[in-house]
C-alpha cells in the first residue's frame, strides 16, 4: 500500500539577480541537493548546480560562494536564507512529497479490517498535512513579501519544457518503466 502526500514545491532564491525566465539561470551557481536528478535538472536549465550540505548554504550565500539555492518558502524563512538571498522566484521546479507505504508482504499479513482503518487514517492524515502545509506556504509568502524580499513569478511553461528534456537521462538511470509511471501519474 502506498499513499503519496503532496507537500509543497521548491523555488529558486538568489543573492543579487532575479530569476524571471530560464535564461536568467544561465551560469548561476546554485546550491542543489547532492542528487543526480537535481544536478541534471539545473544543468538543463543552464545553471551551474553546486551540491552542498544544507548547513553550509547560509555562509556560502553570505560570502558569495554561490549565487543562490533552492528550497520551499517555509525553509527559506526558517533557515534565514532570506537574510542573504533577497530574491525568490516561484519556479515550483520540484515537488516535495512524503509517502506512506507498507510492503505488500506485510500488508497482506494485516487483517482486512485493520487494512481499511490504516487506509482511511492515511488518507485523513494526507488531507490534514496538505491543508496545514498550504496554510504555512501562504503565510510564508506573506512574511517574505512583508520582509521586502523581491518575489518573482516567472512563466513556468519554459521551465516545464526544459525539465521534460531530462526524462531521457532519468530513464537511463532509473529505468524507463519507473519514469513512465511517474510521468503518467502527473497527467
Amino acid at each position: 500500500m502506498v499513499h503519496v502526500w503532496e507537500v509543497t514545491f521548491r523555488n529558486v532564491y538568489t543573492r543579487t539577480k532575479s530569476i524571471n525566465s530560464v535564461a536568467d539561470l544561465k551560469g548561476q551557481k546554485l546550491r542543489v541537493i547532492p542528487s543526480p536528478s537535481y544536478i541534471t535538472l539545473f544543468r538543463a536549465l543552464g545553471a551551474a548546480p553546486t551540491p552542498m550540505a544544507f548547513g553550509e548554504i547560509y555562509t556560502a550565500l553570505q560570502q558569495g560562494v554561490i549565487d543562490g539555492a533552492e528550497n520551499d518558502a517555509v525553509t527559506y524563512i526558517t533557515s534565514k536564507h532570506m537574510e542573504v538571498a533577497k530574491n525568490i522566484s516561484i519556479t515550483q521546479h520540484m515537488m516535495l512529497a512524503n509517502t506512506f507505504f507498507i510492503s505488500e508482504r506485510v500488508w497482506q499479513r494485516i487483517p482486512a479490517d485493520l487494512r481499511e482503518m490504516i487506509k482511511k487514517a492515511s488518507l485523513e492524515g494526507r488531507g490534514a498535512v496538505i491543508a496545514e502545509r498550504s496554510k504555512r506556504d501562504a503565510q510564508a509568502l506573506e512574511d517574505i513579501r512583508a520582509a521586502g524580499i523581491n518575489i518573482t513569478k516567472p512563466d513556468l511553461a519554459p521551465f516545464t519544457t526544459v525539465g521534460q528534456q531530462t526524462y531521457k537521462e532519468l530513464a537511463e538511470r532509473l529505468g524507463p518503466d519507473l519514469v513512465g509511471k511517474v510521468v503518467g501519474a502527473t497527467k
